[in-house]
């Protein structure tokens, strides 16, 4: 859910969503801010929210590498010499 505050003369929008990094936008109008936070929250919905990149930040070469062995590299023809 969005949260939608008054900051001085503008209109302050925060979207948050969990295992997802928040966004925050400010609007002079009010009507504009409720737009957009509904444009955010149908993106989230649809799995289209802005990606949180500090866990891509954690892995290593080497976990991408098992990770492709174990989930996409099984499903070949060629496996085993894979």
């Amino acid at each position: 859910m969005a949260t939608i505050r008054k900051r001085d003369s503008k209109w302050q929008v925060q979207v948050r969503r969990s295992g997802h990094r928040g966004i925050s936008r400010s609007f002079v109008l009010r009507k504009d801010a409720i737009a957009w936070a509904r444009e955010m929250e149908v993106r989230a919905d649809r799995s289209e929210f802005p990606v949180d990149t500090t866990e891509l930040n954690r892995l290593t070469l080497a976990d991408i590498v098992l990770r492709y062995r174990d989930t996409v590299s099984i499903r070949k023809r060629g496996y085993a010499v894979e």
